[in-house]
């Protein structure tokens, strides 16, 4: 079989695949909302995977009770956040790590008991910058609360062009220095939205793998080439919304499965299968082998595969 065939036969078995609704994974009540997985008690979720007891999510994980965040990771008791990364009980939060008890801050870190401040790092009882005893600041906080939410973004706007703005924003990463939005991840290149990565380059939305490449909202994948909406994968490329699978590659809407190549909807734990078809383990190491070196040869990729 040539690459040309092959590709050909993938794409009529994509076809007769019916599309499901949503793609919801490993989840109980998370009716509304798409690929969340491992979750439990969403609504209106989006792009979220390991959260509880949370609504309005979107690109986050490893949330619990939060309510209207983005792009957030490890927070607990949390609204209105963006970008944030292990906050405690915070509201309106934009770019910030390792926060607690903290309202209307952006681009801080390691504080608690802050009230519509920026630029800050290891700082406590602060009101817009300015340093306050705790005695002080718990007398005033109610003040400032009261006051419209558009008055404290007023002034906190304000605040914020007395500080630079760099064009980054990272934290805690080693040897990993491009990309955006990027935090924990080690010897890796070029990555946005990543977390707990390592080995890893050209990663987008994706957390805690290790020696990956090309990877778009995935996670807790290894050894692993051009992969979009999947996880737990090992030794796979060429893989979409995909799960427990290893050695394998060009595979979609697969599961729990091993050494298959070109198949589609297969969740049985099945190994040595070429496109649905089950072979022997030497005709399946054979047969794979040539179609994969013909597609390297020819250097064709999956672009022309329609999922």
């Amino acid at each position: 079989m040539t690459a040309e065939e092959f590709l050909n036969e993938l794409n009529r078995l994509i076809a007769l695949r019916p599309r499901i609704p949503s793609q919801i994974l490993h989840s109980e009540g998370t009716e509304w909302g798409n690929n969340v997985y491992y979750s439990k008690n969403l609504y209106w979720a989006f792009e979220t995977i390991k959260t509880v007891d949370s609504a309005y999510i979107y690109d986050s994980s490893l949330m619990v009770k939060c309510f209207d965040c983005d792009y957030s990771s490890e927070s607990e008791l949390s609204y209105e956040c963006n970008d944030a990364l292990k906050c405690y009980n915070c509201e309106y939060i934009d770019n910030c790590a390792n926060m607690r008890d903290a309202s209307f801050c952006c681009r801080s870190s390691n504080c608690h008991d802050v009230f519509g401040c920026t630029n800050l790092k290891n700082k406590s009882f602060c009101i817009f910058n300015r340093q306050l005893s705790e005695a002080d600041y718990r007398r005033l906080l109610p003040q400032y609360k009261a006051l419209p939410k558009g008055r404290v973004f007023e002034i906190l706007d304000e605040l914020k062009k007395l500080y630079p703005y760099t064009q980054t924003n990272e934290l805690d990463n080693v040897n990993s220095s491009y990309g955006n939005y990027f935090y924990r991840n080690k010897n890796s290149y070029l990555l946005f939205d990543a977390l707990g990565n390592e080995d890893s380059s050209y990663m987008f939305d994706a957390y805690h793998s290790k020696t990956c490449f090309d990877i778009t909202q995935s996670s807790e994948n290894q050894l692993s080439y051009e992969v979009t909406d999947s996880a737990s994968l090992f030794n796979c490329h060429h893989m979409v919304w995909c799960a427990y699978c290893q050695d394998s590659a060009y595979l979609f809407d697969c599961s729990n499965v091993s050494h298959c190549l070109g198949c589609v909807g297969i969740n049985r734990k099945d190994e040595y299968c070429i496109l649905n078809r089950k072979f022997s383990k030497e005709e399946y190491e054979r047969i794979s082998k040539e179609i994969l070196a013909d597609l390297a040869s020819k250097n064709l990729g999956w672009a022309n595969l329609v999922y």
